[in-house]
């Protein structure tokens, strides 16, 4: 199995597991540090931003595993509109284009990992890496702002949306206010049901039907997950006039519950650059303190 290599590391860090969704920080990068560029006009930004990202988990003592997105369309030949009124296509192609950079910036990090699926998006190879740190009964932590990560949420993961040299803050369980005040009591195995009669704007995925009420929504999405998938046999107190609308869209659901739910899969571990790649890339980006901070790595913390 592929994911051998992964459960090998989990199972033998002494370190505090880490799953960064990458694509999301060089995004949160880039507009947080709009306008930053080296002497030859070239974004650095979203480099910038995952520099210091890095520098924190290994402060902290991390065993990080840098999710990468991979060229996946499974998602897209289910509904054609999904994530299609994103304007900033360009920035997610630089930003791929830029991987090899960011092995690079790792080449000396032995506890910073690359992980990529060439066939899944990087939501399911962050879900089955944390599925997988479950399994082993290893606390992890997901570093994402998407909320399509939280049916991954159990009594071992959990969601982390800022990282600082202090600690992880903004964390997410499901007993956090964040989380009930979106999904009140539903499990996270509840979530892509529920999600794909309520449809996500985010990735431009419309709803079964307008307007259908959240918690006749959370009712079915309860029923179905207690029921092997079926609805048949729901029987609600109310809302017959929903309940018709539901079923003369079923194919609608079908396609987004696809799209919502995040598989298990098998993922690969990307070979590191030669040591010492991260100087370049250091020097391109004007990462000064970065290369202070790998100085002082690589003289044993002296």
């Amino acid at each position: 199995m592929i994911n051998e290599d992964f459960e090998f590391i989990i199972e033998h860090t002494n370190k505090q597991i880490v799953i960064v969704d990458t694509q999301w920080v060089l995004y949160r990068s880039h507009y947080s540090f709009k306008g930053l560029e080296n002497s030859q006009g070239m974004p650095i930004g979203h480099i910038y931003g995952l520099s210091i990202l890095i520098q924190n988990l290994c402060k902290l003592n991390c065993e990080v595993f840098l999710s990468l997105e991979g060229h996946c369309t499974a998602r897209k030949s289910l509904v054609e509109e999904y994530k299609a009124q994103r304007t900033d296509s360009a920035l997610g192609t630089m930003f791929i284009n830029d991987y090899g950079r960011i092995n690079d910036l790792t080449s000396d990090l032995p506890n910073v990992h690359l992980i990529q699926s060439d066939e899944y998006e990087s939501d399911d190879v962050m879900f089955s890496a944390a599925k997988l740190c479950e399994k082993h009964n290893k606390i992890c932590y997901i570093h994402t702002l998407d909320k399509d990560l939280y049916q991954a949420l159990s009594p071992t993961t959990f969601i982390c949306t800022k990282v600082t040299s202090s600690g992880f803050q903004d964390i997410v369980d499901v007993n956090s206010q964040k989380y009930t005040s979106w999904f009140k009591d539903l499990r996270p195995q509840e979530l892509p049901i529920y999600r794909a009669f309520k449809g996500d704007s985010s990735d431009n995925i419309k709803p079964i039907v307008d307007r259908l009420p959240a918690k006749f929504a959370m009712d079915m999405a309860k029923y179905m997950y207690e029921n092997n998938g079926k609805l048949e046999g729901f029987k609600p107190e109310k809302n017959s006039v929903w309940m018709q609308k539901v079923i003369n869209n079923w194919q609608v659901f079908l396609n987004n519950y696809k799209i919502m739910k995040l598989n298990e899969i098998p993922f690969n571990f990307i070979h590191k650059s030669l040591p010492g790649a991260w100087a370049e890339i250091a020097s391109r980006y004007k990462l000064t303190q970065y290369a202070w901070f790998m100085s002082y790595i690589l003289n044993g913390g002296k």
